[in-house]
């Protein structure tokens, strides 16, 4: 009856914790309609595949076509079934079923956890505490969203059996830890990777405690785990090697737990501290980094160390080393401080680098969810007692409750059964030939709903989304983001696409209607908001073609990435599904240097298409005759390594955030400086995916003799362009484009192991200039553009700084738009024009030649109060204008003030002409 009460227990709290899911889990689900949708797909198909007899076809799902095993793409959830597939038999109702598989994650890994704990204090109280911690530490909450996150319920009993067999060393419980193990590994790669890494360690500690050699039999778990894996893992190792996945250095980092924030981070909704701890919110990945455990559990810690340091030593040291492994763990490779990368390596660099799977993992956060175990044990240890145990546990689970609290939201509704949309209906009711691909295509949250939809009628699709993206998927998005054109169409029949979902109501419908009067597209059902067309276009089959190598100067020993230039004669060529074609590249000149690399072919080319692959450049600069062979592939091209190398940063840079220079970009203007303010945390972004309509320009000053850029990655390690041509002018008005340059993205940083390094260097001749800019010549539906720092490569700038400038040469024109005094604050728009024959600049060198607003206090004639500046939000031209916000702090002693609102030219002195206004301060 204990263990039912128990199990009673977490299903009750379970309720009140994830409310309003029991009310309105049946058409209505948490998280949004994002990943929560592509796992309720994850689980229909599984459903579909287990009840149609295709268990041996069970990863070749119908999303992403063509691409093979797609449902390796992400966590399969296979155990999960066992609860979803009854719930969904029987209702047909896969919002429901979901619902309740999240519901039961909570109060399953709640149970669990209190037998782990009774196992080991036998104090029921306790034991209940330590089960609430578990299941309701407030990141589950953070990644509500992730439900292969939150089945958490199968590692308690790999760790208890684990236990179990190192005291009495019994089979069955060899067989039991592994078994379990193994549940674990098949709900999450990702948390069986980490319980599988926790357990080693806790089974090397203990033969360390008790100076004990491993057993022979032993071994018998580690075979049992891998037997047990293999059939769902090899999958995902087939996807790795055929699509080369792996989850770069730096993106790693970016959602790597802050040493500084993650641990006092906690979801806004939680009901205590969402609002204090705020602060403490990361920018990027914050949902991965929403680590806080609780005050009342921290502090139980070192109580249980000092309660039962003498009673059960190993077990208290060795919970207190798996909760700080777990979150050293969640540190990632390097050390994160406040958002700034500090450059020191963690151990789980060395993981990374040498375990295998772990380059295919993105968060090491997410080890905090399993880092929570020891730290439950150790608080259900700390609350043990003869006395008083039901008044404590009581007292204790009183006040992680209020810790945890999270307050009820809103879910989101989602059709199921006759409620689908009629488009969805028609198309399970009917069959086609080909595939299908929804219009648009590559919006995140329109192909979380076109993967969920399919989950009803299991016709194979272009569309999809998933942890990882196959190459092809990013190469058919890409084509569908171009201008729609019959070439489209033939693409599409190109690759087996044979029909086209168009929701009108979300794209641009006149093209599609053109093409439907034009007769290359047939209407096969019109709905209110949708239209089913047929593809009513050929595509003749293509000859391949390899042009040349496209790229002329690199940078010495670095790791770029290089594009071949295909070119399809006669109409459209259809490529193969196959894996990566390994390719040979020797270097011949002032040294010998070969090397070897891949190449994923696309699956159709008409016209020009650059196919990238990863390049090692040599160490010696010069001329090389570089030479690429694989199967049926030949081709030959001179390319020269600059002496303009990853040494860039000794010699020949011109840092902008040193010199007075002024940036302009096709969007998102006002928050340039951010990519010339020597903060590598702080960056411009287009906030749209690339196209090639962004641009970003940099005005020096003065003509100058560049050689290339260098642009820092910083925080944003994946935002780097696709494709990027360069313009130089000396005047802004006639540009030239720098030849050879049409795929000019060279990584250069990806070698570092502190990923705050990275960056991309753009090369070209040494060419004479005032004006730079750099266009974007490709579409990326899946990225922005994102600069961190900016470095010329070129003669260093020479900025006299003068000692003063006259009012009549900067010659400002200042009004006041608004003005509002309350309380103790001020508000203040100010209108400024610049009039004058200089730049006023928003940051200059240092600091110095910059103009901003300043604002000065008057007392009976004597100034005797300056308060805050005010920047301009960009650098002001000749003729141009801007408004200032400025938010102004009264003077703390009461008084008649003289308040006078300046333009300061920094460094150089105050420039009169400005705003004077009488203000009253009234005694505090």
């Amino acid at each position: 009856m204990k263990y039912a009460g128990a199990l009673v227990f977490f299903l009750c709290v379970s309720v009140i914790m994830t409310w309003p899911l029991a009310r309105d889990g049946w058409d209505a689900m948490p998280g949004g309609r994002g990943d929560p949708l592509l796992n309720t797909w994850i689980l229909m198909w599984g459903y579909h595949a287990i009840t149609h007899g295709k268990v041996l076809s069970f990863f070749d799902a119908n999303i992403f076509y063509p691409a093979p095993q797609t449902l390796a793409l992400s966590d399969h959830m296979f155990p999960n079934l066992l609860i979803f597939g009854p719930a969904y038999g029987l209702t047909q109702n896969p919002v429901f079923a979901y619902n309740l598989v999240l519901f039961l994650s909570f109060a399953l890994s709640g149970f669990a956890m209190f037998l782990l704990a009774y196992y080991t204090t036998r104090a029921y109280g306790p034991s209940l505490v330590a089960g609430f911690i578990f299941a309701f530490f407030p990141a589950r909450f953070a990644h509500i969203g992730h439900l292969q996150l939150l089945n958490l319920y199968w590692s308690p009993p790999a760790f208890l059996f684990l236990d179990c067999y190192l005291k009495e060393r019994q089979s069955r419980d060899l067989v039991l830890l592994s078994l379990f193990a193994a549940l674990q590994t098949w709900a999450s790669f990702y948390m069986g990777y980490f319980l599988l890494l926790i357990l080693a360690v806790y089974y090397v500690l203990f033969h360390l405690w008790q100076r004990l050699w491993p057993w022979r039999r032993d071994l018998l778990a580690p075979v049992l785990i891998v037997v047990l894996i293999f059939p769902f893992a090899y999958p995902y190792l087939y996807l790795k090697n055929f699509f080369g996945f792996t989850r770069e250095l730096g993106e790693v980092v970016s959602y790597s737990a802050d040493a500084a924030k993650s641990f006092l981070s906690v979801p806004g909704q939680n009901w205590l501290y969402g609002e204090w701890l705020k602060p403490f919110e990361s920018l990027q990945g914050a949902a991965e980094k929403m680590l806080f455990t609780g005050f009342l559990p921290l502090a139980l810690v070192p109580v249980a160390l000092v309660r039962k340091f003498r009673s059960q030593k190993f077990i208290v040291i060795s919970s207190a080393f798996l909760m700080l492994f777990a979150a050293l763990m969640a540190l990632g490779p390097v050390l994160v401080w406040w958002g700034v990368h500090q450059k020191f390596p963690l151990p789980y660099l060395f993981f990374y680098h040498l375990l295998p799977g772990f380059a295919s993992m993105r968060a090491p956060s997410r080890i905090m969810m399993l880092g929570m175990m020891p730290l439950a044990l150790l608080a259900a240890l700390a609350l043990q007692s003869r006395r008083k145990e039901l008044l404590l546990a009581g007292v204790a689970l009183a006040g992680v409750f209020a810790e945890y609290r999270v307050v009820p939201g809103d879910l989101t509704k989602v059709a199921f059964g006759e409620e689908l949309p009629p488009v969805y209906r028609w198309v399970r009711d009917h069959s086609f030939k080909g595939a299908l691909v929804e219009i648009p295509a590559g919006g995140a949250h329109g192909e979380h709903e076109y993967v969920y939809f399919s989950g009803y009628h299991l016709k194979p699709v272009i569309n999809g989304h998933s942890g990882f993206f196959p190459t092809y998927y990013y190469e058919i998005v890409s084509e569908l983001s171009r201008p729609l054109s019959v070439e489209t169409l033939r693409y599409l029949t190109a690759i087996g696409v044979s029909n086209v979902i168009l929701h009108r109501t979300r794209t641009n419908p006149e093209p599609w209607d053109r093409l439907v009067a034009e007769g290359h597209l047939k209407e096969i059902q019109r709905f209110e908001e949708d239209q089913l067309l047929e593809i009513n276009v050929g595509a003749a089959p293509g000859r391949l073609q390899l042009v040349r190598l496209g790229l002329d100067y690199v940078s010495p020993a670095s790791r770029i990435i290089a594009g071949l230039i295909f070119r399809s004669d006669g109409g459209v060529w259809r490529g193969k599904l196959e894996g990566a074609l390994p390719i040979e590249i020797a270097w011949n000149g002032p040294e010998r240097f070969v090397t070897e690399s891949s190449l994923v072919m696309p699956l159709a080319i008409q016209g020009e298409r650059w196919v990238t692959f990863p390049l090692e450049t040599p160490s010696t600069p010069g001329q090389y005759q570089v030479t690429i062979q694989g199967r049926g592939i030949s081709a030959q091209h001179s390319v020269y390594v600059t002496e303009w190398g990853a040494d860039v940063y000794s010699r020949g840079l011109i840092q902008l955030k040193d010199h007075p220079v002024v940036l302009r970009c096709s969007i998102n203007e006002e928050i340039g400086y951010h990519s010339a303010d020597g903060d590598l945390t702080t960056y411009w972004y287009s906030s749209v995916t690339q196209t090639p309509a962004l641009d970003y320009q940099i005005d020096v000053l003065q003509q100058v003799r560049s050689r290339g850029v260098v642009l820092h990655l910083g925080p944003a390690t994946e935002d780097y362009p696709r494709g990027l041509e360069v313009y130089i002018s000396p005047d802004g008005q006639d540009w030239r484009r720098i030849q050879n340059l049409k795929f000019a993205v060279m990584l250069n940083g990806r070698r570092h192991s502190t990923p705050a390094e990275d960056f991309y260097a753009v090369l070209w001749p040494p060419t004479e200039g005032r004006y730079i800019q750099l266009r974007l010549t490709t579409y990326d539906p899946f990225r922005w553009w994102s600069i961190a720092e900016t470095t010329i490569l070129g003669d260093p700038l020479t900025f006299p700084v003068p000692t003063s400038r006259s009012t009549t040469e900067l010659n400002p024109q200042i009004e006041l738009v608004d003005f509002e005094h309350r309380g103790s604050q001020i508000r203040a728009r100010v209108r400024v024009k610049n009039n004058g024959q200089a730049i006023w600049l928003r940051y200059g060198p240092k600091g110095v030649g910059s103009v901003r607003l300043g604002s000065r206090w008057y007392l009976n004639g004597r100034e005797i109060w300056r308060s805050e500046r005010f920047e301009l939000p960009r650098a002001l031209y000749l003729g141009e204008e801007t408004v200032i916000d400025a938010q102004l702090s009264l003077p703390p002693d009461q008084g008649t003030y003289l308040l006078r609102l300046d333009l300061v030219d920094e460094g150089m002195g105050w420039i009169r002409g400005g705003i004077e206004r009488e203000i009253q301060v009234a005694a505090n």
